[in-house]
């Protein structure tokens, strides 16, 4: 992955690029094996206009489509 211009540029498995908002790298950026969909919400929520209700939901959205894409893998319940 890079970040340009504040914005995540992302090569899935099939060589297909996506470009992530600047809230949807926000996201990418505090993935990692210890993180839940709460705690990256909360961090939404701090640094971000948003409600906790959508940013959980934004999270979970995004992780969603990352795992579909085979970007990343998730645990549920985590």
């Amino acid at each position: 992955d890079r970040i340009i211009e504040g914005k995540a540029i992302i090569v899935t498995p099939d060589s297909m690029m996506h470009q992530l908002s600047e809230v949807g790298t926000r996201i990418w950026q505090l993935l990692d094996a210890d993180s839940t969909i709460e705690a990256i919400a909360a961090r939404l929520v701090e640094e971000f206009d948003v409600s906790e209700d959508d940013a959980r939901k934004d999270v979970a959205a995004l992780a969603k489509d990352l795992e579909q894409k085979k970007i990343v893998f998730y645990e549920k319940g985590a």
